[in-house]
């Protein structure tokens, strides 16, 4: 089980980090007034990148710490030395930017979506060591005081993850929930009730289907399935989003955008919903990279 005092302690580091990003952005934004256009977009996305960068190293130290101190407590018999892991953002900073830039309330937005990245370094650095350490632990994302719907239907899966695949917990702008991982046969967090969480969304949002399965599919018959579209099989909304990256040309990208949309539809993502956003904000990204080749 995880002691509670430790958790508080990594939670409220990654809490301090968030708050200070949020600040730092602000501040960049302030720093940018008077410049208008590209020069604006330019001058922010440096900035930007710069701050996630920072933080999203801090938010991985505080990971690397936490996951050191649980496998010192557990004292698995196999080596192995945490480290931080990158989780590889690339365009959609870029993108987050533009998308920023193009709303009536451009610091809220940004900030948002610069917790989200920050906090995905720390997402990172706990799935890539749980992935590569031979003790395997198991890993969950405990929501944060206040969490959403969505966060609370991941947290309500526990400790059942083993890697980013089966985990497919894709994070929203402004998330703080926190990455965890256990060494323990009964992988446990003072508090922290999954079970607890799973009947309170299923009451609420029985079309999000059974965290038994392992999909967010939509449901046929009572049974929660994968989508199959134009012969392949989506699973997640990593499966989506893994195969919107593969486009290799604006033409390749409209058309794996169609096939994505009807796979979104099909295991029930709404418009509107953070599936949607997520899968926007993807195709987004990988525009921005074809355009700049």
């Amino acid at each position: 089980m995880i002691p509670r005092g430790d958790f508080d302690r990594y939670a409220r580091a990654l809490g301090i980090n968030a708050d200070l990003l949020q600040a730092a952005v602000a501040q960049a934004i302030d720093e940018c007034a008077g410049l208008y256009g590209e020069e604006l977009y330019r001058a922010l996305s440096r900035t930007y990148a710069a701050l996630v960068a920072k933080f999203g190293s801090f938010a991985a130290a505080a990971a690397v710490e936490f996951y050191a101190a649980m496998r010192s407590g557990a004292g698995p018999a196999q080596g192995y030395e945490p480290r931080q892991f990158d989780p590889g953002h690339g365009g959609l900073l870029a993108s987050d930017v533009d998308e920023a830039l193009r709303t009536s309330a451009t610091a809220a937005a940004l900030a948002a979506r610069a917790v989200q990245r920050a906090m995905g370094y720390a997402d990172a650095t706990i799935q890539g060591n749980a992935m590569a350490d031979p003790a395997h632990p198991r890993w969950a994302l405990v929501p944060h005081a206040g969490a959403c719907d969505w966060c609370r239907m991941i947290g309500s899966r526990g400790f059942v993850f083993k890697s980013s695949a089966t985990a497919g917990a894709e994070r929203h702008p402004s998330c703080r929930c926190i990455p965890v991982a256990d060494f323990s046969d009964s992988p446990a967090l003072d508090g922290y009730d999954p079970a607890a969480l799973y009947d309170e969304y299923r009451a609420k949002h029985p079309e999000w289907g059974s965290r038994r399965t392992g999909s967010r599919g939509h449901r046929r018959g009572g049974k929660v399935v994968a989508a199959f579209v134009d012969g392949k099989r989506f699973g997640s909304i990593g499966d989506i989003q893994r195969y919107m990256e593969g486009a290799s040309s604006p033409d390749d990208l409209k058309a794996r955008m169609a096939t994505a949309n009807r796979a979104g539809l099909a295991m029930g993502f709404q418009p509107g919903s953070p599936y949607a956003k997520s899968l926007a904000q993807t195709a987004a990204g990988v525009s921005k990279r074809l355009s700049a080749k």
